[in-house]
Order: structure tokens, then sequence, then C-alpha cells
């Protein structure tokens, strides 16, 4: 029976996500536009699974890159590729990104098992595709909120900004690059308190920081809903992307 899940999740996977081409490994353009299917070696032998969409780009051109961070639950093959086919595509599909949809290898995204596997990911993407260092973004929702606060927090030379939509950060650390956080005032998981803190003490300290709060805004579990207020943030984002970085 295990096997049979195993198969089948596999089989789920491989039709939302075609199998990546060998273009992956070129270095100098991207595959086809569209939404692929991928496995990462990491130390020790570990496979990170993960998705990724691929825009259309001019022949040369470098492109924005998107970390896109699901939510929690059971571990279950495909995840990455679901969260990015249901929410995180949809919403930035007008920025021309390549957005990088893994599957979290660990307990949840501030796992330092996930914490290294994302950041191998992002390394790879650097080496592999003409990525524009200088327009970079991590996002997530509800556990991969927590994880996008973790990587601004934890590794800030990483990113430009952070998007989080219906999560808040682990640990109340200081965030110096800018955040933009959307929260649902309809949410029955999420605590608030955690995001304004947060928000607050960046304002205080100078760096951008954006709290949109969804008065008639969706219940936890609808994250379908949520595309349309993180598309949205693309304006902010694109804003922040032209934007001399803070030394």
């Amino acid at each position: 029976m295990k096997l049979l899940g195993t198969l089948v999740l596999s089989l789920l996977f491989a039709g939302l996500c075609p199998a990546a081409t060998g273009d992956e490994t070129s270095g100098s353009h991207l595959p086809a536009p569209g939404i692929y299917g991928s496995q990462l070696s990491l130390e020790g032998g570990e496979m990170l699974t993960y998705a990724f969409s691929v825009p259309a780009v001019d022949a040369g051109q470098r492109v924005p890159l998107i970390l896109a961070l699901h939510y929690g639950g059971s571990p279950t093959l495909g995840k990455g590729a679901t969260y990015l086919k249901i929410l995180a595509e949809p919403a930035f599909s007008d920025l021309g990104a390549l957005i990088l949809a893994p599957d979290c290898p660990g307990q949840d995204w501030t796992d330092p098992r996930s914490e290294a596997a994302v950041l191998a990911l992002l390394d790879h993407a650097m080496r592999t595709w003409p990525v524009d260092s200088e327009r970079t973004a991590v996002t997530g929702f509800s556990m991969g909120a927590m994880g996008a606060w973790h990587l601004a927090q934890e590794h800030p030379e990483r990113f430009r900004a952070a998007i989080s939509v219906a999560g808040a950060p682990e640990q109340e650390k200081p965030v110096t690059i800018p955040v933009y956080a959307i929260l649902s005032n309809h949410d029955e998981i999420i605590d608030g308190a955690p995001v304004r803190r947060a928000v607050k003490a960046m304002r205080r300290e100078g760096v951008e920081a954006k709290l949109v709060l969804l008065a008639d805004g969706p219940t936890h579990y609808r994250f379908a809903d949520f595309v349309l207020p993180l598309r949205r943030s693309t304006k902010w984002l694109q804003k922040v992307w032209s934007e001399p970085k803070a030394p």
C-alpha cells in the first residue's frame, strides 16, 4: 500500500510538472516557458524535490527569482508544485520571474535541514540560470510565511525583499530587508500580533515594511483566495527592486 501511494504521488507530480530538460544545466539560458519538476542532490545524498516556473524571456535577458515556500500539513511529494500552481504562479506571473517552489524536507522551513536545502537550491539556481541577483524575493504562505520571515532574518544578503502571507515570524529578531505582510481578519489560525510588532520594529529602524490587513479576507485554509491580495504586492516588489540596495 505504501509503494502504491508513492507511485500515485509520483504520477501526480509528473502530471503537474513536466520533467526538466537538459537545458536546466546549461548555465546560459532557461528552458521553454512552463512549469517543471526536478530534484537536486544535496550533501549526504538526500534529494530535494522542487517545482519551478519559467517565464517567457528574450535571449540574453536576466530574470528575477522568487523563492516560494509552501504551507504546512503532512509531507506530500509535489506539495511545492501544488502551491506554485494554485497561489505563487498566478500571483506573480506578470513579473516575468523564475519561481522556485521546493518541497519542505524538514519539520518546517526553519528547520536547519530545510534551511540548508533552500540555500543549496538558491546556489544551484544562480549557477544554472540567468538570474538577476538584484531582483530576488522570498515568499510563503502560513508555515511558508514563517520560513520567509526566518530567511529574511538569517540570510538577508540572499534576498531584496520578503512577502509573507497568512503567517508570522517565529522569533522577534531584526529584519533588515523590505517586508510586505498580508493578514486576513478572518484568519482563525494566525495570531497577527507578532507581525504587527515586527512591522513596527522595522519602521522604527527605517526599514521598508508594509502590512496589508484584509478586513473582509478569507479564512486561513482558503489559500487560493489570497491570490489577488498577493498579486497586488507585485507593484510594491517592483518598486523595491528599482531602488538602490540598502548598505
